[in-house]
């Protein structure tokens, strides 16, 4: 347990350094079974929609579609845990091919998602979390129901 608190003192103490922003990414949005999805978490998925959507990104956009974005990280969330718990295998190549996708939709150049992205402050793996997501439940649907 020791090592525990530790390995988080520096973080917490780093986090704190920042002050309110600090405060928002330890503040739980949700708890889905054992894990928690910070308002960090949320914050960074909002970004994300809202910058994919073209929705303007204001204060009363955010808080409109905040309880939508939560529930679908929730979601994601349940479904990833029933994945793993079904020990389906999900590859980097999988991964990455589903970025690419979504890159060539979004008229990008290979790897110009991270550019694109870190721009506007938004962290790859709010993506990520998303990709892998979709890839682990739609493998565990193909697999259930042979389609």
């Amino acid at each position: 347990m020791k090592r525990f608190i530790f390995g988080v003192l520096p973080l917490v103490l780093t986090l704190a350094a920042n002050g309110a922003g600090a405060q928002e990414a330890l503040r739980i949005a949700a708890v889905v079974n054992d894990k928690m999805i910070s308002a960090y978490d949320l914050n960074m998925r909002l970004s994300l929609v809202v910058l994919l959507s073209g929705l303007p990104d204001t204060g009363e956009v955010r808080q409109r579609v905040a309880p939508q974005i939560l529930q679908t990280l929730i979601d994601e969330e349940i479904k990833r845990q029933e994945v793993t718990r079904l020990e389906i295998p999900i590859n980097e190549n999988e991964i990455e091919r589903a970025l690419h996708r979504l890159e060539s939709v979004n008229g990008l150049e290979k790897g110009g998602m991270d550019k694109f992205l870190a721009s506007r402050g938004i962290v790859k793996s709010a993506l990520l979390d998303q990709i892998e997501s979709r890839i682990g439940w739609n493998k565990l649907i193909k697999g259930r129901y042979a389609l």
